[in-house]
């Protein structure tokens, strides 16, 4: 009787390689990406001491198109609370890379005119 050959040692398994989400991408001024760019309103402080000026509002969308995230940047601290509204409420067009949507950050400009 010969004895049974000992069993091959099965191929390593290997994972699947890691899907790593793309990076974020920064595309600077995103005004005319917005299909619909919310305009701010005027508080009632800011309308007391005639408040005027350029509010930027850095802004993360994702890949639907949607504002995640707003923060203003700079500008004056009166017209600051509108500017951030806004911007969580337009929409962009979802930003595409090698045909996927991707999250993308930028900065919308709302200027205040009285």
């Amino acid at each position: 009787i010969l004895p049974e050959p000992a069993p091959y040692p099965s191929p390593p398994v290997k994972s699947p390689p890691a899907v790593k989400p793309p990076p974020v991408q920064s595309l600077g001024v995103v005004n005319g990406r917005a299909s619909d760019l919310v305009k701010p309103t005027y508080s009632a402080a800011a309308k007391a001491v005639n408040a005027q000026g350029t509010v930027e509002v850095q802004v993360l969308i994702d890949e639907a198109g949607k504002v995640v995230s707003a923060h203003a940047i700079n500008g004056n601290v009166l017209l600051r609370p509108a500017a951030e509204v806004a911007a969580r409420s337009s929409q962009f067009t979802p930003t595409l890379l090698s045909k996927v949507p991707i999250k993308v950050t930028g900065v919308i400009v709302y200027n205040f005119i009285r």
